[in-house]
């Protein structure tokens, strides 16, 4: 059959990270393997003593593995995990005619309604991909043809190469100047991290307050996207530990959805301080929480307020139509009279909602407890602003205001205004090392500006980062000179992260509170954490960054060089460029610790829907596989359910569910500690019996008591018998990528 050849749709912006950069393609495309083909064929080494081919898994972002073999020798095979970021489904790898290899992934994580599915293409050496290296590669991205299945492979890399060569000559002569920053990590030291709260919900969108003292802080946060408010937690050592207050909050606000944010006013006239959480709007259907979008949202903007630091709260009710938002003041900014400007977003629709997005500002002039009426601020076709940040120069004759645009087809926004907020510029685009969401913006004691913000133009998009600069490449559009700093681990789902709280203290330390999904656990729910620095910690490893980095892009020219010209790799070279893909193990340090046993046995029992499913163990579905020997303790549900994880709908609720159970034996009747992990939503039965939630919002926050959702897994306390026991999982998916798994006994 002749090979289809089409032009491919520009999938996305060129990606130029400083590990391993991603081009977008708009070439010619040739269809490499059909749909549903699974087998990868076998490539040969340049020198034909060796080939290779690919083990890829049919569910989605589980690892794959590299084949390879003496040609000679076709059953002496070998293997090793696929190099870090090769993820993705229905796999196919062929050689190219210089020494190098085309393995296109198809990602199920990146899908266009209009488009269809991204290609991934990674192009480099055989020599590489043997290795688990990532040296000499990249990536060419473009969309799928909808509709078309298989996999697809670009016709002509000459000017992807040259692109690549480019990149690798400019970056090996940068000394971090130019306009992609250098990355400096500051997540491999886990001391720096507390965790604010954890449990098997859905908890995000954090914001904060720190009080005078430099130790009091006040954390609060929603549950489920755009869910209700209410939770809160409180720390007394500048958020190393944190203890959970929400009993102090108001019944009436935990009817609020939408991202609560918190600031501590000052009133101009009295000296007054008050502390005011605000949340959207209160719930006006179960079912519609905006209502009807062309209702007036008289519910805009509910909040809690304290007048004693903390210590008690009082519910204010909703500000009013006039003040209809998506979320409340996400920026805030006192003025030089002691008055506040507060800046927010809202849609057209009469409820708040909808398409397109713009600004708005109000001020308080009595420290927060009135608001003026709200005027706009920015609003542009075929731009959807939101979520603006607003902050003064650093001579204070004007505001600067960063603005997430929400369609991710435009960079970040920025405006200015001289006279305090009254009128404002144009928009126009920040940085590109801004391009991101929810900017939070803080002023260092150096005269520069620290953003931190949820990066999602980058290679490691998805994670809470910084740009650290002077104002001056804010204001001038270029960030060349600033430098970013990597501030959290972000697992599972990309882009789930980053709301947050950025506190100064005078020693120099910086406390961010934000949500993540800081567990290394694919689709775990998001937790609230903390983390604190120093700046000059991180200025401390710029100067290794740049060097390192220069050396890499050299390096890089080097390997591309070497596979055109057929020379063989030096070892050494290979070996401190080896980044293999790694499996989550559950339970790892404390299986190492012998401080908990893995149940290693399980059969899996499904998908059924989830109507048939109330019923719970009455109605157990078709057996899908016994007797699963399970390698490392993990279930791998949408792997023996043949479940396509790839178009969930919703995402957050999908419709079926499965059961995993396994049989253990007890020495006597009593108490054991059991230990679950689950992807995002499950319930726990013991011989039949279901075990209700230990923690987390009861039912009247509007929550179904599941379970098992936790870093360090869902510890639950359950009465085994005498003999067989039977624990059951009853567990669904909760976003696309994996379904998984797993259970073990704390070791008495």
């Amino acid at each position: 059959m002749a090979a289809a050849v089409l032009l491919a749709r520009m999938a996305c912006a060129d990606d130029l990270d400083a590990a391993l950069p991603k081009f977008a393609y708009d070439g010619e495309i040739e269809i490499a393997a059909p749909l549903g083909s699974a087998w990868v064929d076998w490539v040969p080494s340049p020198d034909g003593t060796e080939e290779i081919s690919l083990d890829i898994p049919s569910v989605p972002n589980r690892i794959g593995t590299v084949l390879y073999r003496p040609t000679a020798k076709k059953s002496s095979v070998r293997s090793a995990p696929l190099p870090e970021g090769m993820i993705g489904m229905g796999a196919t790898m062929r050689a190219l005619d210089d020494g190098r290899v085309a393995v296109a992934f198809v990602s199920p994580n990146d899908m266009d309604a209009a488009t269809g599915f991204r290609m991934n293409v990674w192009i480099g050496p055989w020599a590489s991909l043997k290795a688990s290296s990532t040296r000499g590669f990249y990536c060419v991205s473009f969309n799928r043809p909808r509709g078309s299945g298989g996999t697809w492979l670009p016709k002509d890399l000459k000017a992807m190469d040259a692109k690549f060569r480019a990149l690798a000559e400019s970056r090996a002569k940068d000394d971090g100047k130019s306009d992609d920053p250098v990355m400096v990590d500051l997540t491999t030291d886990l001391s720096r991290f507390s965790t604010i709260h954890e449990s098997e919900y859905y908890d995000a969108h954090a914001s904060s307050i720190m009080l005078p003292d430099e130790k009091t802080m006040y954390c609060f946060w929603d549950l489920a996207h755009g869910g209700p408010c209410g939770p809160a937690a409180k720390s007394t050592d500048g958020g190393r530990t944190w203890t959970d207050i929400s009993d102090l909050i108001p019944a009436d606000f935990r009817k609020s959805h939408d991202a609560p944010v918190a600031f501590r006013f000052v009133d101009p006239k009295t000296g007054k301080a008050r502390l005011r959480v605000f949340a959207g709007y209160v719930e006006v259907d179960p079912k519609d929480w905006r209502g009807a979008k062309d209702r007036p949202l008289v519910e805009a903007m509910p909040s809690i307020m304290s007048e004693d630091e903390g210590k008690t709260w009082k519910y204010l009710p909703p500000m009013g139509p006039d003040f209809c938002c998506v979320i409340s003041f996400f920026g805030m900014e006192r003025l030089k009279d002691g008055s506040y400007l507060g800046v927010y977003h809202r849609g057209p629709q009469a409820n708040g909602d909808g398409n397109p997005l713009h600004i708005l500002s109000s001020v308080s002039r009595d420290g927060g407890l009135t608001w003026e009426k709200p005027n706009l601020v920015a609003r542009k076709e075929g731009y959807e602003l939101c979520e603006p940040a607003v902050f003064y120069s650093p001579d204070q004759k004007e505001l600067c205001m960063l603005i997430r645009e929400n369609s991710g087809a435009h960079p970040s926004q920025m405006c200015f205004s001289k006279d305090e907020g009254k009128t404002w510029s144009a928009i126009q685009d920040a940085p590109l090392a801004l391009w991101g969401h929810r900017h939070v913006v803080q002023k260092l004691p150096d005269g520069r500006y620290l953003v931190v913000f949820r990066d999602t133009k980058s290679f490691i998009g998805g994670t809470v980062i910084a740009w650290v600069g002077p104002y001056e490449l804010i204001k001038d559009g270029t960030g060349r000179g600033g430098y970013r700093i990597k501030l959290f681990p972000n697992y599972g789902t990309a882009y789930d992260c980053g709301y947050q709280g950025m506190h100064l203290k005078k020693d120099g330390e910086i406390v961010i509170n934000t949500y993540s999904k800081f567990r290394p656990w694919a689709n775990a729910t998001p937790s609230i954490v903390s983390m604190h620095f120093k700046i000059e910690e991180a200025d401390a490893l710029l100067a290794k960054a740049v060097a390192e980095r220069k050396a890499h892009w050299a390096d890089q020219l080097a390997a591309l060089d070497e596979a055109k010209k057929g020379v063989e790799p030096a070892k050494e070279a290979l070996a401190r460029t080896v980044c293999p893909q790694k499996n989550f193990v559950p339970f790892a340090a404390e299986v190492k610790a012998k401080k908990v046993t893995l149940l290693t046995k399980a059969t899996v029992y499904g998908t059924v829907m989830k109507d048939s499913a109330t019923n719970g163990l009455k109605q157990m579905p078709v057996l899908a596989k016994k007797d699963v020997d399970v390698r490392n303790g993990l279930v791998n549900v949408a792997g023996i359910t043949g479940t396509n994880l790839s178009n969930l709908a919703p995402w957050y609720a999908p419709a079926f569910t499965a059961y995993v159970k396994w049989e253990v034996e007890s020495e006597k009747d009593g108490p054991r500690v059991l230990r679950i992990l689950n992807d995002f939503y499950g319930t726990v039965f013991i011989n039949g019996e279901q075990i209700p939630s230990s923690s987390g919002p009861d039912g009247s926050r509007g929550f179904r008591p599941f379970n098992g959702n936790l870093w360090k897994g869902l510890r639950l306390t359950v009465d085994l018998k005498k003999g067989k026991n039977e624990i059951v999982l009853m567990t669904s998916p909760g976003s696309v990528g994996q379904w998984l798994c797993a259970a073990a006994f704390e070791n008495e």
